[in-house]
């Protein structure tokens, strides 16, 4: 997965980035991902500071257990937070 900002720099704005598993009737099993953007950047060297792969999720617990996911990506400074695209690719 690919976190995208086409109008932003992850650098100058961080966001945490979260994840959850969660059931059909939205209880939360396990967080995925607690992270912020400019420190995940600087550990993985990114050169793209508008584009971030996210970090890895356990895939065989989510395709085993048919989890879904929530993601929440939260502003580090203000409130408001610039265009986002999530982009999925999916191994079939």
């Amino acid at each position: 997965m690919t976190l995208y900002c086409p109008t932003g720099d992850f650098l100058k704005n961080p966001v945490m980035m979260h994840a959850w598993t969660i059931t059909n009737n939205n209880q939360i099993v396990k967080k995925q991902t607690h992270i912020v953007s400019n420190e995940w950047i600087e550990v993985n060297n990114f050169s793209q500071p508008s584009s971030i792969d996210w970090p890895d999720i356990q895939q065989g617990d989510i395709e085993n257990f048919k989890y879904d996911m929530l993601f929440v990506v939260q502003p580090m400074m203000g409130n408001e937070l610039p265009e986002l695209v999530l982009e999925f690719e999916l191994n079939k």
